[in-house]
């Protein structure tokens, strides 16, 4: 039984470091954070600071690397490797 809690602590660790990280991009654009981690902004279980301060720290990486969109490169191609049987991807 305790072998299943680690198994759902973990799935659910799992998904909120990715709906966080999601949530960092999301707001560099100028869009809303996943629904999980507003909901734990606006009950005080994360500092909405926190995100702030990553947003404002990558925020002019992102913009750097997207500057040569549709100003000299008018493709971008992203190699990715391919799947083998049983693998499984994020998201």
């Amino acid at each position: 039984m305790q072998s299943i809690g680690h198994a759902v602590a973990g799935k659910v660790a799992g998904d909120l470091t990715v709906a966080f990280i999601k949530s960092v991009f999301r707001r560099c654009v100028g869009e809303k954070a996943e629904p999980e981690i507003e909901k734990l902004e606006a009950n005080g279980t994360l500092n909405s600071g926190d995100i702030g301060a990553l947003v404002e720290a990558i925020e002019p990486a992102m913009k750097s690397a997207h500057t040569a969109v549709d100003h000299g490169s008018k493709t971008i191609v992203l190699n990715v490797p391919l799947m083998t049987h049983g693998a499984s991807s994020l998201g």
